[in-house]
């Protein structure tokens, strides 16, 4: 996993996607935004 990577979240029905914008440690920080298309 990189900074810039899309990452997705199946939430119920609905998937959420996010990119990647911090990496500390091995753990991501992730953006999530609703409305990007992740190409799920």
């Amino acid at each position: 996993m990189n900074i810039g990577s899309k990452v997705m979240l199946k939430d119920g029905s609905s998937i959420v996607c996010g990119i990647v914008v911090e990496l500390l440690d091995g753990k991501a920080t992730v953006e999530w935004d609703d409305s990007l298309y992740c190409g799920a």
